[in-house]
Formats: structure tokens, sequence, C-alpha cells
């Protein structure tokens, strides 16, 4: 369970990034807390809990997800692969993209970067 505050509920830990908390004690991982504070998203508790387990799912940030197997690989997703072709071709999907053959592949950081944007309106 998240903390109703949680934008404001951080931790410094001596270092340059802030850690986000949960009521339990686990964090966020920092990567991700460091996407919501530099972008300046402002989420609900639901939300931050869907893109942790988004990011949980996808695995590493730095690597990258084929189009057609997003949802194979992370079931919380919570749009179709269809869906992010459509918002391809209107210019509003992922930004960081790589074309290996006929196959569109995303940078996973990039699709949560979209997913906070989404659901921080």
């Amino acid at each position: 369970m998240l903390d109703k505050k949680l934008q404001n509920d951080v931790v410094n830990t001596g270092k340059a990034d802030f850690i986000y908390v949960n009521n339990d004690g686990s964090r966020l991982s920092p990567e991700i807390a460091k996407l919501i504070r530099d972008g300046g998203y402002q989420l609900s508790d639901v939300a931050l809990m869907l893109i942790e387990a988004v990011a949980a799912e996808l695995g590493n940030p730095d690597s990258f997800t084929a189009r057609h197997k997003i949802n194979k690989g992370s079931k919380s997703f919570p749009y179709n692969h269809r869906t992010l072709a459509n918002r391809d071709s209107l210019g509003t999907g992922p930004k960081d993209h790589i074309n290996i053959g006929k196959y569109k592949f995303y940078r996973n950081l990039s699709i949560l970067e979209m997913l906070c944007k989404d659901l921080s309106k």
C-alpha cells in the first residue's frame, strides 16, 4: 500500500538521488523515482502501483522490448500492442525505439515515461 502523499514523502539517502518509500518500507526503483521527479508527474497511488508493476515485469530500464511481445512480457501493461502501433502513427507513443526488420523495439524507460504521462492526466 502506498502512502497517500507519496510525492512529498521522500527520503534523503545522502546521495544525489531521492528514493520514494511505500508505507510498508519498500522502495520504488531509483530510475522510476528519477523519472517521476524530473518529469513533475502528479500520480495517484494506483498509478504508481501500476507503473511499478510494469517496470518489474519489463526488467532493466535500459533494455528494449518488442512492440508485438509487450503484452506477453508484461501482463500489467494497460495497452494492447496494436494501440501502441496506432499511437506511433499519431506521434504519441514511446519516444526511444529501434527498428529491426519489420519489428519495432521500445526502450523500457520510454515505455514507463509514456505511462507516467498518460496516468498523470
